[in-house]
């Protein structure tokens, strides 16, 4: 193998990029969202939006958590949301890979505040993430 690594190194690793961008979990998302012209409903497309603006952003500038301690990247959001931070590599994984997001409106009745709160589940793995604001994010 150390002669050859060129030869072998397609039994071990895929031949296509498997790096997790910021493009892989934004088309990973499948969000539950409330009827079209609702306030509801826009106010969920702009927490897609933001999202969205979050991952590109930690993708081309990074960001550090509030501590210094902790880049987050597209694959540290992925692996908080689904704890799995990287691209599947089984193409039958790949295919069926998603994250399903709803938005909780009702979080004076359920938790006691008014903060709009995402809810994760991915297929991949039975997570349930709960945000208390766009900031825990």
């Amino acid at each position: 193998m150390s002669q050859y690594p060129d030869i072998c190194q397609p039994l071990f690793v895929s031949g296509e990029d498997v790096k997790v961008n910021a493009e892989f979990v934004m088309t990973s998302i499948l969000p539950q969202l409330s009827d079209k012209g609702t306030t509801r409903h826009q106010v969920e497309l702009e927490m897609m939006n933001f999202i969205q603006d979050f991952l590109y952003e930690a993708e081309d500038h990074g960001h550090v958590d509030k501590d210094g301690l902790y880049p987050i990247t597209p694959a540290t959001f992925l692996q908080w949301i689904t704890g799995q931070g990287h691209v599947p590599l089984l193409p039958s994984e790949k295919k069926d890979f998603a994250v399903v997001i709803q938005l909780n409106h009702d979080c004076s009745a359920d938790f006691g505040h008014q903060c709009l709160l995402p809810c994760c589940d991915s297929m991949c793995q039975d997570n349930h993430l709960t945000c208390e604001t766009y900031e825990a994010l």
